[in-house]
């Protein structure tokens, strides 16, 4: 009897002990640096509670809480801490560079860490100025000027070393920021509740990625925007679904409001034609620029009219679809970037020993 009498005992008391331990259960309160209560809500012994969305002060960053929100084991108070906010909002960066008259963008565009192209944009209210860098040193510069009711482009063609030009009209100059500035990735409406911050770094939060992606229309695995004294930069990182690849893409606007754009002293090209060829004609020699015959074997002349052919200039043979060997002179030394771009048929080149450069 006293046996059984004990092990009733000993079941009650267990169950009593089970009983309480898991029903135990504790109120943890968020608050602002106020006092004023944020959150609050009931959980069993042990577990966590739920984070509330971080708090904003006007002025200041959120760091985060001065407790663990885990494995809560006796009613918990936890208060918002914050920073001073740095100099310049980031949401007031990002509207005075959306809203900027006069500024200089550059873009560095790596490729799975390796360089592919630098690209710098300067822009003022009566002249924008594009240059392309390849990784191979390669540059090409662009030139739009607004003088009067005259909107002019000056292109550079790098092998010629000279300039094309061409009228535009107002609308095609007004189009220009939008088709070659790279602002319409900064979101116009953010603020500092959009990111965390580490210092004067701002990294997208997770739950906003979709409504980013949305408003700058790509995909990507990275956002990171980075204010410095007198720089807004972008970090932008895309991973290709079809090659494998990574991007990365740094942006940077300096100079706002200060930015100046001289235009440099140059000459336009000339371009001149027989009944096979345009060309440009220089001192040294003849810069193919296009063909425009049909043949299939191409065996290109070592002179034009008694001058010699020293250079294929940009793109010269692109787009040609009969040609399907090229043979070149050895008067040639310089093969420009893109010669031979889009040429379907095209199957042999033959390259002499004279030439010394060969474009991208």
């Amino acid at each position: 009897m006293i046996k059984i009498v004990l092990k009733a005992l000993l079941v009650v008391t267990l169950s009593v002990v089970l009983f309480a331990c898991s029903t135990a259960e504790y109120t943890v309160t968020f608050i602002d640096h106020d006092d004023a209560v944020i959150h609050e809500e009931v959980v069993q012994s042990g577990e966590d509670a739920t984070l509330p969305d971080d708090p904003e002060r006007a002025g200041y960053v959120f760091t985060g809480w001065d407790g663990s929100h885990e494995n809560i084991s006796e009613d918990t108070t936890l208060k918002a801490q914050y920073d001073e906010a740095p100099d310049g909002d980031i949401g007031e960066r990002i509207s005075e560079v959306m809203n900027a008259d006069n500024f200089t963008e550059n873009l560095v565009i790596h490729v799975d860490d390796a360089l592919v192209q630098s690209n710098r944009m300067e822009m003022t209210d009566s002249t924008v100025h594009l240059t392309f860098e390849q990784a191979t040193g390669e540059t090409q510069s662009a030139y739009f000027t607004k003088e009067d009711d005259t909107y002019t482009e000056y292109v550079s063609d790098p092998v010629a070393a000279c300039y094309l030009d061409g009228e535009l009209t107002m609308e095609q100059f007004d189009m220009i920021p939008d088709a070659f500035s790279w602002r319409q990735y900064l979101p116009a409406q953010a603020n500092e509740g959009w990111f965390h911050q580490d210092g004067d770094t701002y990294t997208l939060k997770q739950e906003l990625y979709d409504t980013m992606v949305t408003r700058i229309g790509t995909a990507f695995e990275e956002y990171t925007l980075t204010l410095s004294d007198d720089a807004l930069t972008l970090r932008l990182v895309v991973a290709s679904e079809d090659t494998g690849e990574t991007y990365e893409y740094v942006l940077t606007f300096t100079e706002l409001g200060t930015t100046s754009v001289e235009l440099p002293d140059f000459e336009t090209c000339v371009e001149e034609e027989n009944e096979s060829y345009t060309y440009y004609a220089t001192d040294e020699g003849l810069i193919l620029t296009g063909y425009k015959g049909e043949d299939e074997v191409l065996e290109i002349p070592e002179a034009i009219d008694g001058t010699p052919v020293i250079a294929i200039g940009t793109r010269a043979f692109a787009q040609t679809y009969t040609i399907e060997t090229i043979i070149i002179p050895d008067t040639v030394t310089t093969i420009g970037p893109q010669a031979f771009d889009d040429a379907p048929s095209l199957r042999k080149i033959y390259i002499p020993d004279s030439v010394e450069t060969i474009g991208s």
